[in-house]
């Protein structure tokens, strides 16, 4: 990449091999500088401090000071992009999405030595995602947390008094809330563990989430949130009905979306704006299926898939919410949807969750039973 400033990069990982392999693939990318590989946490404390790197690649299961404390302070003392890169053996263990609320921007598959099977998609698809998170700036990673704990949710607010990005119709005057679709992309897995767990205490609605991850993580991902989600959270399957409270998340590398009667469908065609899942598919199956009963929500996320997905629930006649860009890890997402006009309310990421009581808990939801959802064809 002549000329461009190339992505300096400290690789943090205790196999030799790792490091060897990480290092020629990124030498041989052309964007990205490898400035040190080190193979503990104290040496990568130390480097990352004096180097003041654009990108630490992290492997969590460390010598003495395991991966996970190692991104918490570096999250507390420099804070700085950092990719979990992780064993296929460990796509569900706890510690990556622990390591994700302590400020680590993704997760990605360690990398495969060439000539194994896919190594080209995950060469590919690895380089993207460090593209991707480096380009975070100082003030975007700094509004990390750097603890494991939810954000503080504010008070719970009336959406009437949220920011307006149109004049939206009284709430009693609204269909009852039947889906809740939720997009989001880099620094996903912490916004959906701060919205799910600041969700009012009410019977909910089925949520559907498009999350941005790399192939092999989605089942862990739906662990870990359902840990704070109000009902059970797992991995979508093709076919299976909607029911109240339950949360489902797209799988790996299959578009979600959902039919009048309230079933999932899993479909493989084209990736959309490079994302198969992609939100603005599952955005306009939702405002499609279910129309004015429909609420759609864009969190943190670099670029702008669910943008024009959430434009058609709008025009559906159904609720649209946005993260506060200047909350959001990476703001793209949620900007490119309130530029397009797609958006009726724009909230911090914390007063999501609690702002919905007025919604979801107004008398017509009292239809919202624990039972099969879809429209009614009558």
């Amino acid at each position: 990449m002549t000329g461009a400033r190339r992505i300096r990069t400290v690789i943090v990982d205790d196999s030799a091999v790792a490091r060897q392999l990480l290092h020629w693939m990124l030498t041989q990318a052309g964007d990205f500088e490898v400035v040190d590989a080190v193979a503990d946490g104290e040496r990568a404390l130390e480097r990352v401090a004096s180097i003041r790197p654009d990108l630490v690649t992290m492997d969590l299961h460390l010598p003495g000071m395991d991966g996970l404390e190692v991104t918490r302070r570096i999250m507390q003392r420099s804070p700085t992009p950092i990719a979990i890169v992780a064993a296929s053996a460990n796509l569900d263990d706890a510690i990556i999405f622990e390591a994700l609320a302590a400020g680590a921007l993704a997760a990605v598959q360690r990398p495969l030595a060439p000539g194994q099977p896919d190594y080209l998609k995950r060469r590919r698809r690895l380089l993207s995602e460090l593209r991707t998170i480096a380009r975070a700036t100082f003030a975007d990673v700094s509004r990390r947390p750097a603890t494991d704990e939810p954000l503080a949710a504010p008070r719970p607010v009336a959406l009437a008094d949220a920011t307006p990005r149109r004049t939206t119709p009284e709430r009693l005057g609204r269909p009852a809330i039947a889906l809740i679709a939720v997009a989001t992309s880099t620094g996903g897995p912490q916004a959906l563990r701060v919205l799910l767990s600041g969700l009012p205490p009410v019977l909910l609605p089925p949520i559907l989430i498009v999350q941005h991850i790399a192939d092999g993580f989605a089942a862990g991902l739906a662990g870990w949130l359902g840990s704070v989600a109000p009902g059970p959270v797992r991995v979508a399957s093709d076919g299976e009905q909607l029911t109240s409270g339950t949360t489902l998340i797209a799988p790996d590398d299959r578009h979600l979306t959902v039919t009048p009667d309230g079933r999932v469908r899993l479909v493989a065609t084209a990736p959309v704006g490079g994302h198969r899942p992609s939100a603005s598919v599952l955005f306009e199956s939702t405002a499609e299926a279910f129309g004015a009963s429909a609420l759609g929500i864009v969190l943190t996320g670099m670029g702008r898939d669910g943008a024009d997905g959430l434009l058609r629930i709008r025009q559906a006649g159904g609720l649209t919410i946005a993260e506060d860009p200047a909350t959001a890890v990476v703001g793209g997402m949620p900007g490119a949807a309130i530029a397009l006009g797609a958006v009726d309310h724009v909230l911090p990421l914390a007063a999501i969750g609690p702002s919905l009581t007025t919604v979801l808990n107004q008398p017509n939801s009292a239809s919202i039973t624990d039972r099969p959802i879809g429209r009614s064809t009558s």
